[in-house]
């Protein structure tokens, strides 16, 4: 299992996608603040209220209580002087629907200073599919073009080839007059969740342990063989398994579930080694 056994599980948002333009960590970091215009407000607003993460100090070190996707999103929004607490404690959460592995996404409907609004973060892929409109860099909301997807998802490829794990972030208003109770929301879901507008993404980082090449190699020598199993998608689980020397030979195969699912047994014998 990848994380936190060949990484570190020290996850932190090292690339950010918002209004067109791919950002490294660096000088021109993007901040985000607490006005709700911008693709960054509305990325760390998103990570902020439709998470189930919290922060916590031990011992002089932030820990991360829950997922550690989650709590790398937390700590992004905190360099932007944006805590968590106050976001969760000012903005009532009205219905929550957790990721699980079909659905690659997770949904929120909160109470905000903009009113009732569905939050979604999840698999770019997934989210993408349900957006029709964008949040161009100046916070306006204009129409998601082809041309659009397609930088975006060579930018999502470009993140996962490097190892990073890219999330999507997405957003859009409770239709007006819509009950806002949970049974209506959790029964009109589907609906909520067509339209939406795109404010951006992240690509997360988490550090290869410095001791995995050498221990994927002694146990290569000793006749162990290595596999490797990640949730993350196919782009990221190949950069990460050439770093560290899983993936060192032509005939190495990475194999996506999907794929893995479909072959009989007799394949899977044979493709294993």
């Amino acid at each position: 299992d990848k994380t936190g056994t060949l990484t570190q599980n020290k996850m932190q948002v090292d690339r950010v996608g918002f209004g067109g333009t791919s950002f490294e960590r660096g000088k021109e970091w993007p901040t985000a603040t607490k006005d709700l215009v911008t693709p960054a407000d509305w990325v760390a607003f998103n990570g902020c209220l439709n998470s189930t993460a919290n922060l916590e100090e031990k011992e002089g070190k932030t820990q991360v209580i829950g997922n550690s996707t989650e709590g790398a999103l937390l700590q992004w929004a905190r360099e932007s002087r944006i805590e968590y607490t106050e976001e969760r404690a000012s903005n009532e959460l009205l219905y929550q629907l957790h990721f699980t592995s079909d659905r690659k996404r997770m949904t929120s409907v909160v109470q905000s200073s903009k009113g009732a609004v569905v939050l979604i973060k999840g698999a770019p892929e997934m989210v993408l599919a349900l957006c029709e409109s964008r949040l161009d860099a100046s916070g306006k909301v204009v129409p998601l073009t082809g041309s659009d997807r397609e930088q975006i998802a060579a930018q999502l490829k470009d993140a996962a080839g490097q190892a990073m794990r890219t999330l999507a972030f997405a957003h859009k208003q409770v239709p007006a007059g819509m009950p806002t109770d949970e049974e209506t929301l959790h029964n009109r879901i589907d609906e909520l969740e067509k339209g939406l507008v795109f404010s951006g993404f992240v690509a997360i980082r988490d550090p290869i342990r410095p001791d995995v090449p050498d221990a994927i190699a002694k146990c290569r020598s000793a006749g162990i063989e290595v596999k490797m199993i990640t949730g993350d998608n196919i782009e990221t689980a190949r950069a990460i398994g050439r770093e560290i020397g899983l993936l060192d030979k032509p005939e190495c195969v990475a194999l996506t579930s999907d794929e893995f699912n479909k072959m009989t047994d007799e394949q899977i014998k044979e493709v294993m080694p």
